[in-house]
């Protein structure tokens, strides 16, 4: 009985990561590597999503309105509703800016102004700046009709954006990196385990 427990006591504790780790850290990082160099694959065979941005400005007609009428029209245009109902537009004008159907536009409001911005997201780069600089154009065509007091102009336009906003290649990877790290520390605390149950 005392040799039994004199030799458990010299073969330490049942379960031990850090014995596991020193005695199979290769199959750790082999995991770990396994696991980066295919998310990294899937990561970069995903089609690239662009995203171009531009920024438009709503203001009223002073050419065309009295003085009176002017503050009036400035006054009101500092409620919400006003920016609001007019940036709902953009998605719905978007075929009119030639954005392609699958392309994803939206448009915010910046804060405490009378800009917005419009983004619109999809695979062409080109394309995308194209279309996001024509929706404020658009936009003032339809704003006519419901708020004719208003017009909206493009202040900053969009470029061809460069760089894809997806896949995130890297993150894809380091994601891959530690979930295979993860993975393989069970793995070589399981081999660790099944080699100390072995009866000696």
């Amino acid at each position: 009985m005392e040799r039994a427990a004199t030799a458990a006591n010299e073969a330490g504790p049942a379960f031990d990561l850090g014995r596991a780790l020193r005695g199979h850290w290769r199959v750790a990082v082999a995991f770990a590597l396994a696991f980066a160099v295919i998310a990294t694959a899937v990561a970069a065979m995903q089609p690239k999503r662009y995203r171009a941005m531009a920024t438009a400005v709503v203001r009223p007609q002073a050419a065309q309105m009295k003085p009176s009428d002017l503050l009036r029209g400035v006054d009101i245009l500092s409620q919400p509703v006003i920016l609001d109902t007019i940036t709902a537009l953009a998605p719905l004008v978007a075929p009119d800016a030639h954005a392609a159907p699958a392309d994803v536009v939206d448009a915010d409001v910046v804060a405490s102004t009378t800009l917005f911005t419009i983004t619109v997201e999809g695979h062409s780069p080109a394309e995308l700046a194209a279309a996001a600089n024509a929706i404020p154009a658009a936009i003032d065509a339809k704003v006519g009709a419901i708020f004719p007091m208003y017009r909206v102009a493009l202040v900053s336009p969009a470029s061809n954006p460069l760089r894809p906003v997806f896949p995130r290649v890297a993150r894809a990877g380091i994601t891959g990196l530690l979930f295979g790290a993860i993975a393989g520390a069970a793995i070589a605390a399981l081999i660790d385990w099944r080699q100390r149950q072995r009866p000696a």
